[in-house]
């Protein structure tokens, strides 16, 4: 049943929150301070509906799936309909990452179970993820991107598996100001990451009207979303699980929600391991690689394109890494690499 909430006690949080932001951060763009100020004035209009195995959550007024009529905001081919009439630059992204962090750093983790201290909880939330600082120059986040941003290229559906501390939801966010994001992950109590339900407060906050946040057991509300709506993705982030079952699943579920120019980034791999068949696939890095050879060899991914990963010298992070692991690719010393494929089938 759908239903339409005001929750007094999240919106007391989140004023609190935005005065503590406000006033004590000056890494908050103005364009994103407003941009609280206004979701502060107004409230927190969204609706909560229940769907199998999860919810979904929305903006009142969001327009990235239509119910009733069944039908998503247009998908477009690849490279037909030129850009969007606005883009954002990587400067900008960088500006907006620094909005988001501030954020994450105004919170504070009253629950027992955290896993870090807070000394490392700050640390934690700064330029994590595929902005992490041992990647050199940024090169990760960079390629992306500038692969999702390329002149002659539009995506307007963003779809993610793994959302964590939100900076490639960010990024997907960023690089059509006028596309819907929808990303899915466990409910907050269960999320790997304990700072992702701020996160996604954040992104409710600035981005309501172009996120479409799946919460629960993905299995279940992946199937739910694609049964309920024609909602197709221009591109997809497959950074959910890392064992075999749930990679499996992954590539399986999110088929769903590809249409053939599908672009898929496939996370935490090495890929030119995965792509040289000359490697066993008993001698690949992980399971998730294994899984990912295994489509390919079945003809079920295309592989479109192989990203290394070089990192930055003298990281002490890395080094470490590399004296346990004797690989022929620099990059699968950690298997944090990229791998662009489509569907096949």
């Amino acid at each position: 049943m759908r239903m339409r909430i005001l929750g007094v006690a999240a919106l007391m949080t989140l004023t609190f929150v935005f005065v503590s932001i406000v006033s004590q951060d000056t890494h908050l763009t103005a364009a994103t301070t407003t941009s609280l100020a206004l979701a502060h004035e107004r409230g927190t209009g969204e609706t909560i509906e229940q769907i199998q195995g999860g919810t979904m959550w929305r903006g009142e007024s969001n327009k990235c799936i239509q119910w009733g009529s069944g039908k998503a905001r247009e998908t477009t081919k690849r490279g037909d309909e030129g850009r969007p009439a606005s883009r954002t630059s990587w400067l900008q992204l960088e500006e907006r990452l620094r909005s988001l962090d501030a954020y994450l750093d105004a919170q504070r983790m009253p629950n027992p179970q955290w896993h870090l201290t807070p000394a490392n909880a700050l640390k934690h939330t700064r330029h994590d993820g595929i902005f992490m600082a041992s990647y050199k120059d940024k090169i990760k986040a960079r390629r992306i991107w500038d692969s999702v941003t390329r002149e002659g290229l539009r995506m307007d559906n963003f779809c993610e598996i793994g959302v964590s501390l939100g900076h490639s939801t960010l990024l997907w966010l960023e690089a059509n100001p006028e596309g819907c994001v929808f990303v899915f992950d466990l409910p907050d109590e269960n999320a790997f990451e304990p700072l992702m339900r701020y996160a996604l407060q954040y992104f409710k906050l600035v981005y309501t009207e172009r996120i479409v946040i799946v919460q629960g057991d993905h299995k279940d509300t992946t199937p739910a979303l694609a049964n309920r709506s024609k909602v197709k993705c221009d591109s997809i982030a497959i950074d959910g699980p890392k064992d075999i079952k749930g990679r499996e699943l992954d590539y399986r579920l999110f088929q769903l929600l590809a249409h053939t120019d599908t672009l898929l980034f496939i996370d935490d791999t090495a890929p030119e391991e995965v792509v040289d068949l000359s490697i066993p696939s008993e001698n690949l890095r992980t399971d998730t690689d294994r899984v990912t050879r295994r489509w390919l060899e079945a003809g079920k991914l295309e592989v479109v394109q192989v990203w290394g990963l070089p990192w930055k010298e003298n990281d002490t992070w890395i080094a470490a890494a590399a004296t346990r692991n004797s690989r022929i690719y620099p990059s699968a010393e950690m298997g944090h690499g990229t791998l662009i494929a489509k569907y096949k089938e």
